[in-house]
């Protein structure tokens, strides 16, 4: 492909588009720091093993070190459907992020809530956005 695009032909027997050499990108590039996380996780989108990454960075504050580091540290996700709740929950328990999400009775949630900021094993709340109990939760609840 390279050849091919050092001499301006495009790859595609369909198109006349003139190529640049420097419009290739090698797999290797676009794989970069995610190489095998398919298979560490497999089943699940990049944007799920992005977040998974992530949130395992931040919570070992390798993220923003001047946050603290260890037990301290708490995450809000935010997510916009409520179906995708059950994945995104199922996909951090998996990988060993222990997380909670806000449901139940008012006493359920008030407990959840309360275990998030006082607990030092639930790190992660998983919030929908479109969920009026998820307005209570800002950011003096997490760092």
């Amino acid at each position: 492909m390279s050849s091919q695009a050092a001499s301006g032909r495009c790859v595609c027997r369909t198109c006349a588009a003139p190529v640049q050499l420097s419009s290739v990108v090698s797999v290797e590039k676009l794989v970069g720091e995610h190489r095998g996380a398919h298979e560490r996780y497999p089943g699940y989108g990049s944007k799920l093993i992005k977040l998974i990454d992530l949130l395992n960075s931040i919570l070992a504050g390798e993220h923003d070190p001047e946050e603290g580091t260890g037990k301290s540290i708490r995450a809000l996700v935010f997510i916009q459907f409520e179906d995708l709740m059950d994945t995104v929950e199922g996909a951090l328990q998996r990988a060993g992020i222990p997380c909670a999400r806000i449901k139940g009775s008012t006493n359920k949630q008030m407990k959840t809530l309360d275990d998030f900021q006082k607990n030092n094993t639930t790190r992660v709340l998983l919030l929908n956005l479109k969920d009026e109990r998820a307005a209570g939760a800002n950011l003096t609840m997490a760092n």
